[in-house]
């Protein structure tokens, strides 16, 4: 996955909310941080092939420097309802993505964002 797809997936879970506006650039600084270690590094040229390994890693890397979870892959729930800032469905939101889910801190930061993506594409207006 390339480092372009992974921004976009981002930054539209992120411009979801409009109190978020702000985070935009804090996580287009954070992936490019991410992006600078060799586990978490996308290649640039765009591949058809998933590396889910580096994608959980790279999840990991963004929550980690973003405050929503620790480098053990615990999810710091007053965080991640700071992230959603004054959104009336924030508690709902923690509610359903604020427990951990998943053995590894990777796994468990891959199915944090899989659940806000899940959550926030279900939330959207039609």
């Amino acid at each position: 996955m390339n480092k372009f797809v992974l921004i976009c997936i981002f930054v539209t879970l992120v411009s979801a909310r409009p109190a978020e506006k702000k985070w935009e650039a804090k996580l287009h600084k954070i992936h490019d941080e991410c992006q600078l270690t060799a586990p978490t590094r996308s290649p640039e040229e765009v591949t058809l092939t998933l590396d889910i390994a580096r994608v959980k890693a790279l999840s990991l890397c963004i929550n980690v420097k973003s405050g929503i979870q620790n480098e053990q892959g615990d999810i710091d729930r007053a965080a991640l309802g700071s992230l959603l800032g004054q959104d009336p469905q924030a508690e709902e939101i923690v509610k359903q993505c604020g427990d951990r889910k998943g053995d590894t801190p990777p796994d468990a930061a891959y199915r944090l964002f899989q659940c806000l993506v899940d959550y926030m594409s279900v939330s959207q207006p039609k």
